[in-house]
């Protein structure tokens, strides 16, 4: 009985060593978290400013103005004329960082219905220049070679201050 009420007391002990480590750590997470939420497991909401993705059916710099229907581009002189796109209106969450390259990037965490559909989207558009665009402008417009996969929109390159305008523009 001594030897079981040991074992017991050793394993109340190491349960409650991980409990309060475990503890400890969503703490720790929380204090980092801008929301007050880690960020694995906050809830998707409502962007701002929707993000969308478009194949680039043309690009005339005379088409963007007024009343014309040219998207202009966040930098440079281009104007987008776009297809039938993709539209996202929610996101798990948006945050800025940089790119492998070093440039300032967005990162859009698309919900997990979005990312499989956008996927689907991708598959189709490959060999296509396609266009992010974000409001009413068109932040990049890249020609896609293999569709990206994956379960994020990144735009790029940006500088830091385009990617905090964007990321303040989209996330509530």
């Amino acid at each position: 009985m001594a030897v079981m009420h040991r074992g017991w007391t050793v394993g109340a002990g190491i349960g409650l060593v991980v409990v309060l480590a475990a503890a400890v750590s969503i703490a720790a997470i929380r204090s980092s978290s801008r929301s007050g939420v880690p960020e694995s497991l906050s809830e998707a909401r409502d962007l701002n400013t929707p993000v969308s993705v478009h194949v680039v059916e043309g690009i005339d710099e005379t088409a963007c103005g007024v009343g014309s229907a040219g998207v202009p581009a966040l930098r440079g002189p281009e104007c987008y004329l776009l297809g039938p796109g993709f539209h996202v209106t929610r996101a798990e969450k948006v945050e800025m960082g940089l790119d492998a390259s070093g440039d300032f990037a967005v990162n859009v965490k698309l919900v997990p219905e979005d990312a499989v559909m956008l996927a689907t989207w991708m598959d189709a558009a490959v060999g296509s220049r396609i266009a992010y665009r974000v409001g009413d402008r068109v932040v990049s417009a890249p020609q896609v070679e293999e569709s990206p996969g994956g379960d994020s929109v990144f735009l790029i390159p940006l500088t830091e201050a385009q990617a905090a305008t964007l990321v303040k523009e989209m996330w509530p």
